[in-house]
């Protein structure tokens, strides 16, 4: 008799569990464990709902949004009334800049449970992003209406404070946090609750707008010690700060950042008080309320009326970190676009601000002027620096133009901006530091931030020019590593905060546990695929000349990979802003375009594909099917760019051409910044509609000239002659109107490029082109093995399933 042995059946419900609990894990080895035990479990019992549901979970906690989004939607039509399910599908529909399908699913979970005034406002939030703005006002106004106020945290044995926290819910259009799936009101707030001790301080969030209207919401408030008043902008909040000063004045309790105080220090009351100063000043402004249809217009009235002189800068009020900020040198040429897509949507107020010059030719810093700019924060008094900021050939400094200049010259990081955080007094004129302290005390705010630098311009210099002065500036506490002089400068600030907290409270000081930091970030790597990991490092960096990518139906799924960073040139203003305001290392600028440097027209056309910056051909010329539509309407100047003249791009991987602009004058005046270049898309006409227009001739010898091969034809359209009626059996298009002419670098450059360089061209012309050969062949040039693991996650190999997206 022979003896056979048997493998004892899994307990499924008992294999789930466990699995279940490595996914709730705190753990990344326990969330990787789950995926591997769940490929066991299913390849025995397939088509489980709730390992679906888990292996989405898993996935979500590694931050693979792709793959997570592929096991939910599966596990989702087996179990519609999960409300967990559902949520997370949200959430990772979020990630990936799905929109529309985020909003689904949050109105399924509406449904499954119609009182969670969390989902309403993230409804709320979705529905400002997407354009459907009467739902977002009625959902915002029902969330705020049923949750007027919300508590963090529980008090417990550990309360030292309890702070009731002031905002305003009605001031400003709600968008999302996409990494923590929670709501955003970027405007008209700054984000100190949010850094405040979370194990010693209970917060109460109050939004203040239905106060007027549901004044029991005060009686329903639990105890609180302190109040710190969160709205922080004083021409956007004006109506919600004046609530919140009835309020604190009925609740008799010790503010911080009283309303009336952040009312005074609106841009004309800084003025109003600083105007007679003898080393500080605080440029003239000009409030031009209500604006409607042109900036220009608006601009060249208050020229005349209140006798402003050029230049001057014109910004739309209660918009943070150089949004809607021009500096003007000539109203009539000056590019408005932005400013005029928002004055579209309804009245704004604008500011007309003198300009004072704070540039230098710095001789460590050549080709263009550097612009220095400080930051500092008023705590209670005492003022701390925090950063100095750097901007070279651009005035309007910040964050995105200080990075591309700090990579260029690390010095002023290393020497310049270090002298400033240890010792502010020695960077800047003698005594100004303990002037600009004592003239920021007559503010009279408690938590107070300040953006200035030095005047350089005659009669002025080496006076203080404030940009800034408010409490709506942010506090990055959490977004720096804790070994950085940045993190140690906003951690003194925020325990300074803490320190004026307990004395408000009358409660002794104890040992505030403030946030952590942030590790240093590791270079970003390339969109998650199915089975196949890229291992190239750096963003791929892209100039688009045509806004062609940000008009993609999956560019915020694209964007959301941190595989790209894209500067799209939008000469028609095809591109509404307010999408894609929030995308990360994506720079849009409209109404110019890249070309020789010189001025262009813009040809805007009845159909408005058509518009372009080249002339269309003569009505006879045109194709019948477009004759009407490419009728000129009007002619607008527009700006163009040389591209060898861009400061700060370090490297330029992928360029964008299309067939309705001068393409030869672009890479003409681009040889130096294309010298290692990856890929050129040229859009190219084999049917001409423009006066000009580029050939493939034209550009292949340029290509061909300066080190590119020509290597296909990429999503050709073509024109058919068979008549335009119903009733055909079939159709058929054969003469050829239209393509992308791809290149790519000739044979002697790509043999020189690195292994980075050929993985990050393998990932563009996979992840973009669908195109599969040559990237095996660049990997193969990299490492066999990786090209062989390729092979197989694109369905080449006998036995493999194709995973192409």
């Amino acid at each position: 008799m022979t003896e056979s042995s048997t493998t004892p059946a899994v307990d499924v419900k008992a294999e789930l569990e466990a699995i279940s609990q490595l996914v709730n894990s705190s753990e990344k080895a326990d969330w990787e464990a789950a995926l591997e035990r769940l490929e066991a479990l299913e390849a025995e019992h397939p088509a489980s709902a709730e390992a679906q549901c888990l292996r989405g979970y898993a996935h979500a906690n590694l931050e693979h949004p792709q793959r997570a989004l592929n096991a939910l939607l599966e596990a989702s039509y087996l179990r519609p009334n999960d409300f967990k399910l559902f949520h997370q599908l949200a959430k990772q529909h979020a990630r990936l800049g799905h929109d529309r399908a985020c909003l689904g699913a949050l109105r399924r979970c509406h449904q499954l449970a119609p009182k969670n005034v969390e989902i309403k406002r993230m409804m709320a939030a979705l529905c400002f992003i997407t354009g459907q703005r009467n739902e977002a006002e009625k959902l915002r106004r029902q969330a705020v209406r049923e949750k007027p106020f919300y508590i963090s945290g529980s008090a417990t044995e550990n309360t030292k404070i309890r702070v009731l926290v002031l905002q305003t819910a009605y001031s400003t259009d709600w968008s999302v946090n996409r990494r923590d799936f929670t709501k955003l009101m970027g405007e008209g707030h700054n984000n100190l609750p949010g850094l405040l001790d979370e194990r010693h301080i209970q917060r109460i969030t109050l939004y203040v707008d239905e106060l007027a209207n549901h004044p029991e919401i005060i009686r329903k408030l639990p105890a609180f010690d302190v109040i710190y008043n969160g709205i922080t902008d004083a021409e956007r909040c004006e109506h919600a700060l004046g609530l919140a000063m009835q309020l604190c004045h009925k609740l008799n309790k010790p503010v911080i950042n009283q309303p009336e105080a952040v009312l005074n220090a609106s841009r004309e009351g800084n003025y109003a008080r600083f105007k007679d100063h003898e080393a500080i000043i605080l440029p003239r402004a000009v409030k031009l309320e209500n604006v409607t249809g042109s900036c220009c217009g608006a601009v060249r009235e208050a020229l005349e009326k209140h006798e402003l002189e050029l230049p001057l800068i014109v910004r739309v009020a209660g918009y943070q970190g150089g949004k809607f900020m021009h500096k003007v040198e000539d109203v009539d040429t000056h590019d408005f676009a932005d400013i005029d897509e928002l004055l579209a949507k309804g009245p704004e107020t604008l500011y007309c601000i003198r300009y004072h010059d704070s540039g230098i030719d710095h001789p460590r810093a050549p080709g263009a002027t550097l612009y220095p700019k400080y930051r500092a924060f008023m705590v209670n008094g005492k003022l701390y620096p925090i950063h100095a900021f750097f901007g070279h050939g651009e005035w309007n400094v910040h964050k995105v133009t200080h990075d591309p200049t700090a990579k260029r010259f690390p010095w002023l990081i290393d020497e310049w901006e270090k002298e400033y955080l240890e010792e502010p007094s020695k960077v800047l004129p003698a005594g100004m530091w303990d002037t600009l302290e004592i003239a920021l005390r007559q503010v009279d705010i408690d938590y107070l931030g300040v953006d200035f630098s030095v005047v350089t311009e005659p009669g002025d210099a080496e006076k203080l020019v404030i940009f800034e002065s408010n409490p709506a500036m942010r506090n990055w506490l959490d977004r720096y590593p804790p070994e950085s002089l940045t993190y140690s400068m906003y951690y003194r600030v925020t325990y300074a905060v803490h320190d004026m907290l307990a004395q408000r409270a009358g409660v002794k000081q104890w040992d505030f546990e403030l946030h952590p930091g942030q590790p240093e970030e590791e270079e970003s790597a390339a969109p998650e695929e199915p089975t196949f990991d890229w291992q190239f490092t750096d963003r791929l960096i892209a100039v688009d000349n045509a806004a062609h990518l940000p008009r993609q139906a999956n560019f915020h799924e694209r964007m959301a990979s941190n595989a790209f960073a894209v500067v799209a040139f939008d000469p028609a203003s095809r591109v509404v802003a307010g999408n894609v305001a929030s995308v990360e290392e994506f720079q849009h600028i409209p109404h110019a375009l890249l070309g020789n440097g010189q001025p262009a027209t813009l040809y805007t056309t009845l159909d408005e594909a058509l518009t372009a910056t080249l002339e269309p051909l003569p009505a006879e010329r045109q194709s019948e099917s477009q004759r009407s539509g490419a009728q000129v309407l009007t002619r607008l100047p527009v700006n163009t760019l040389r591209l060898d003249d861009i400061d700060g791009l370090a490297r330029l991987d992928w360029l964008i051409l299309d067939e309705r602009a001068d393409a030869l004058a672009v890479l003409e005046n681009g040889a130096r910044a294309l010298q290692d270049t990856l890929l050129l898309q040229v859009g190219v006409a084999f049917t001409p509609t423009y006066v000009g227009q580029h050939g493939l001739d034209a550009v292949s010898h340029w290509a061909s000239r300066h080190g590119f091969a020509f290597y296909r034809l990429h999503e050709p359209s073509h024109q058919s002659h068979l008549p335009e009626r119903d009733g055909l059996a079939r159709t058929q298009a054969t003469q050829l109107t239209r393509a992308e002419a791809l290149f790519i670098p000739n044979a002697e450059r790509m043999a020189k490029l690195d292994d980075n360089a050929r993985q990050r061209l393998a990932f563009l012309l996979d992840t973009v082109y669908g195109i599969h050969d040559l990237p095996y062949r660049l990997l193969a040039d990299c490492d066999t093995t990786l090209a062989e693991d390729y092979l197989k996650a694109r369905g080449y190999v006998k036995g493999q399933a194709n995973s192409t997206q």
